[in-house]
Protein backbone atom coordinates (compact mmCIF):
# COMPACT_ATOMS: atom_id res chain seq x y z
CA UNK A 1 0.00 0.00 0.00
CA UNK A 2 1.48 2.97 -1.01
CA UNK A 3 1.13 6.35 1.15
CA UNK A 4 -0.57 9.45 0.16
CA UNK A 5 0.73 11.91 -1.44
CA UNK A 6 1.68 14.89 0.40
CA UNK A 7 0.92 18.56 -0.02
CA UNK A 8 4.17 19.30 -2.47
CA UNK A 9 3.87 15.76 -4.13
CA UNK A 10 0.26 17.07 -5.45
CA UNK A 11 1.73 20.74 -6.06
CA UNK A 12 4.72 19.50 -7.74
CA UNK A 13 2.55 16.89 -9.92
CA UNK A 14 0.38 20.12 -11.02
CA UNK A 15 3.20 22.03 -11.44
CA UNK A 16 5.09 19.81 -13.79
CA UNK A 17 1.29 20.28 -16.26
CA UNK A 18 1.72 23.88 -16.35
CA UNK A 19 5.20 24.44 -16.69
CA UNK A 20 6.65 25.55 -19.91
CA UNK A 21 8.00 22.60 -21.84
CA UNK A 22 11.39 21.79 -21.60
CA UNK A 23 14.29 19.35 -23.01
CA UNK A 24 15.31 18.77 -19.40
CA UNK A 25 14.54 14.89 -18.78
CA UNK A 26 16.14 14.79 -15.29
CA UNK A 27 13.18 14.85 -12.45
CA UNK A 28 15.13 16.15 -10.07
CA UNK A 29 15.88 19.01 -12.36
CA UNK A 30 12.21 19.73 -12.02
CA UNK A 31 11.44 18.73 -8.37
CA UNK A 32 14.26 21.37 -7.52
CA UNK A 33 12.43 24.05 -9.71
CA UNK A 34 8.79 22.86 -8.20
CA UNK A 35 10.75 23.32 -4.65
CA UNK A 36 11.67 26.48 -5.40
CA UNK A 37 8.62 28.06 -6.38
CA UNK A 38 6.85 25.96 -3.20
CA UNK A 39 9.08 27.63 -0.89
CA UNK A 40 8.03 31.20 -2.20
CA UNK A 41 4.84 30.87 -1.77
CA UNK A 42 2.78 32.04 1.08
CA UNK A 43 0.62 29.94 3.52
CA UNK A 44 -2.98 31.17 1.24
CA UNK A 45 -0.95 29.64 -1.50
CA UNK A 46 -0.32 26.55 -0.34
CA UNK A 47 -3.54 26.01 1.66
CA UNK A 48 -5.18 24.57 -1.35
CA UNK A 49 -2.51 21.62 -1.88
CA UNK A 50 -2.70 20.90 2.18
CA UNK A 51 -6.39 20.65 2.06
CA UNK A 52 -6.29 18.05 -0.86
CA UNK A 53 -3.60 16.32 0.83
CA UNK A 54 -5.42 16.01 4.27
CA UNK A 55 -8.30 15.04 2.44
CA UNK A 56 -6.80 12.05 0.61
CA UNK A 57 -4.96 11.11 4.10
CA UNK A 58 -8.13 10.90 5.63
CA UNK A 59 -9.35 8.67 2.94
CA UNK A 60 -6.73 6.51 2.52
CA UNK A 61 -7.24 6.03 6.45
CA UNK A 62 -10.83 5.30 5.87
CA UNK A 63 -9.57 2.55 3.64
CA UNK A 64 -6.57 0.96 5.40
CA UNK A 65 -7.33 2.29 8.81
CA UNK A 66 -4.46 -0.49 9.83
CA UNK A 67 -1.89 1.26 7.88
CA UNK A 68 1.13 2.12 9.39
CA UNK A 69 4.44 3.68 7.33
CA UNK A 70 7.22 1.79 7.44
CA UNK A 71 10.01 2.57 5.31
Amino acid sequence: VTRPPNAFILFRSWFLTVMPQTTERRQNVHSKTAGQQWSTMRSEEKEPWQNEARRLDEEHQAIFPDYKYAP
